[in-house]
């Protein structure tokens, strides 16, 4: 089978006509299809399953009163139209080879509201380019479960709670039971077996007396009343599902209200505040710091030449008073040395010198020591700067701090400003994004009703929960109680038929039971364990563990499943992480795909949101592009982002993207996936 296209008009959020061209091409087999939630990804599942199952897509049990009112729910409506669409439609398109010969299908379901507000529904089949009139939309039901059996698409068309409900639900054998039997098409050599019970029963009777049959008739009496009970326990546990759906979907609508409202930042505001009054405190101390600052070295920061004109004249002035108090020291030493000569007391008595010579020698020495002294003191006056009056009359100590002082506000003051200035910015910074978050938190007032209807549906969802746990606990027992009286009535007829006058019929009938028995045990053995190799080697695929599962048992009586892991130790459920228990759920529906030997194309809806990176990786470069040959993948942008996108272009023939417009309250299609430009877009050729 190969989905052509599918087209809605004026359904759920779709106003208007839009068609979605599906094909693909050989190496291409994926078409994606990119939404954000709420903007009609589900909403295109549903229309598949309407268009070709119409009301059993639902549930047998939906009565026409509940199926006319959905009908009309799907009608699409918006406030911003003055006349509301009373006309919807769903129409496919699809190739379907039928015995050896390849046949062109359209499927179109449309309803119309009147003007009393009822609602009637109409169906046209078109094969091969024909209206089929001969076709009535009682004997279409028929018909298409020749095509795709609704237990078989089960495996085949699917959503992200369809996948979450496989992973999380300890009981999952049920499914497991009901997708093989599917399979298979055991229901029918079951209904077989009961009617072969019924002639063999008719032919065990015809040759009893009365008083003979009584343990027969009360067997007979027992199942009815069984059947009976099974049958509306049946029907309470649909409805009770149906219920659990309604109100998963109520949880979403709640959940996406809330975020729209602010949901998220309110669970946060604590911690917004206590982030605002952090970078609060921080910027109060850092503003205290450069207050402080400010009272000392700061401001002479902002004066550098002024302060390095007064560090030279200090040096100036310091280099001035050094030569002074040298050039004063010379005189004095001078002045001394003359005073001394010239009173000759330097002269020792008896040294046969006369005064007149000495003092001769002490006018030449007071000669060379006045030359010395001229050329010594010339010397620093020509080698000193510019002297100057001292205008500051500064102590040695008062100067050294002073001149320190300059040295801080000219090199060491400027440097931790402009720290302290980058990270006052960095928390003005914070304390504005967390103010400005704050203002995005709605009042109280405003989520409290949010908040309070989400709790309700929760609490409701749990007693429901409980109540599909309970039934499906009382089905169980009333089906087992159901087999044992049938195993009983079986007994019973067998020792009619002994003693029946027709023993042949009998006998044949009992044969061709056992034989019906037989190739049933065959047949779902040998399924079973082409089931658990494809099972073993989907998940190893999937798995971000190499080899984690070494083989995969399923009981044939109850089809519990059993993992074992590299060392052969059974490996239960319960065990796997929340990922790999998603993981499990992926490869049982591809390894059920893939063992129903039914070339269907698959369509999974939303399927990695609750996957890590890796088994998203995974998915994305083993399971999405082998699924199928066709395989319509419908995700948001952020479950199939740009990493995943260039990892799955090579295989994508067809992308789409959903438009959801607040204002209008409609979904457009847009060729053209989040991340792809528009001229690489839809290249795939028609079939």
């Amino acid at each position: 089978m190969i989905l052509r296209n599918i087209t809605l008009n004026n359904y759920g959020l779709f106003r208007g006509e839009h068609k979605i061209d599906l094909t693909t091409s050989p190496g291409k087999p994926i078409v994606l299809v990119g939404g954000k939630n709420g903007s009609g990804k589900t909403t295109l599942l549903e229309a598949l399953h309407l268009c070709i199952y119409g009301s059993a897509a639902l549930g047998e049990k939906l009565s026409k009163d509940a199926y006319a009112a959905l009908l009309t729910q799907k009608l699409h409506n918006s406030p911003a139209l003055l006349i509301q669409p009373a006309f919807a439609s769903v129409a496919l398109a699809f190739d379907f080879a039928d015995v050896g010969r390849l046949r062109k299908y359209e499927v179109r379901r449309s309803w119309e509201r009147s003007s009393t507000g009822r609602i009637t529904e109409r169906l046209q089949v078109i094969r091969d380019g024909e209206e089929q009139s001969d076709l009535a939309p009682e004997q279409w039901g028929d018909f298409v479960r020749e095509l795709i059996p609704p237990g078989v698409s089960r495996l085949f068309f699917f959503d992200g709670e369809k996948i979450q409900h496989l992973a999380e639900d300890s009981s999952d054998q049920m499914e497991l039971g009901r997708s093989l039997k599917a399979l298979l098409g055991t229901d029918l050599i079951e209904r077989l077996q009961a009617d072969l019970s019924i002639y063999r029963t008719r032919i065990g009777r015809s040759g009893r007396h009365a008083s003979d049959l009584t343990g027969f008739d009360e067997v007979s009496k027992s199942i009815e009343q069984c059947e009976a009970r099974v049958k509306g326990l049946e029907e309470q546990r649909n409805q009770t599902e149906t219920c659990l759906a309604e109100i998963r979907a109520s949880i979403a609508r709640a959940e996406q209200r809330l975020a729209a409202e602010g949901g998220a930042f309110s669970r946060n505001r604590d911690a917004i505040v206590a982030k605002r009054e952090e970078a609060r405190a921080r910027v109060a101390a850092l503003e205290q710091t450069i207050r402080q600052m400010a009272q000392g070295a700061l401001p002479f920061a902002y004066c550098h030449g002024l302060c390095a004109q007064l560090r030279e004249g200090i040096l100036q002035e310091e280099e001035s008073q050094r030569l002074a108090a040298g050039r004063a020291l010379l005189d004095r030493a001078k002045t001394r040395l003359i005073e001394d000569l010239e009173s000759l007391s330097w002269l020792p008595n008896g040294n046969g010198m006369s005064r007149k010579s000495a003092a001769g020698i002490a006018a030449q020495i007071r000669s060379l020591v006045e030359d010395t002294h001229s050329a010594v003191i010339g010397s620093s006056r020509a080698n000193a700067r510019t002297e100057q009056a001292p205008l500051h009359q500064l102590s040695v100590s008062e100067s050294r701090q002073l001149l320190q002082w300059i040295e801080q506000a000219l090199n060491e003051v400027p440097s931790h400003v402009r720290t302290l200035a980058t990270e006052l910015e960095y928390e003005y910074r914070n304390l504005q994004k967390a103010e400005e978050t704050l203002k995005r938190v709605p009042a109280d007032d405003v989520l409290a009703p949010l908040m309070s209807e989400l709790q309700e549906l929760n609490k409701c969802f749990g007693e429901q929960n409980g109540k599909a746990i309970a039934e499906s606990e009382a089905l169980r027992t009333e089906q087992n109680r159901l087999s044992d009286l049938r195993r009983k009535l079986s007994d019973e007829a067998e020792k009619l038929n002994q003693e029946a006058t027709d023993a042949t019929r009998a006998k044949m009938v009992s044969k061709t039971q056992a034989a019906l028995d037989e190739f049933r045990e065959c047949l779902l053995h040998r399924k079973i364990q082409e089931l658990e190799a494809a099972v073993t080697s989907c998940f190893n695929l999937l798995s971000r563990k190499t080899d984690a599962v070494k083989r995969v048992t399923i009981n044939p009586k109850d089809f519990t499943v059993v993992l074992y892991d590299r060392e052969g130790v059974p490996l239960p459920k319960e065990r796997l992480s929340a990922g790999e228990k998603q993981i499990y759920a992926i490869a049982m529906l591809w390894a059920l795909a893939r063992t129903s030997g039914r070339p269907l194309p698959v369509i999974i809806d939303t399927p990695l949101g609750r996957l890590d990176s890796d088994h998203r990786r995974l998915l994305v470069e083993r399971y999405f592009p082998q699924a199928s040959h066709q395989v319509i993948v419908l995700s948001t942008d952020t479950e199939v982002d740009t990493v995943y996108f260039e990892a799955l272009k090579p295989f994508i023939a067809r992308s789409y993207r959903l438009e959801y417009d607040m204002a209008d309250r409609c979904t457009s299609v847009t060729p053209g996936y989040f991340y792809q430009s528009s001229y690489e877009t839809n290249k795939a050729p028609t079939h």
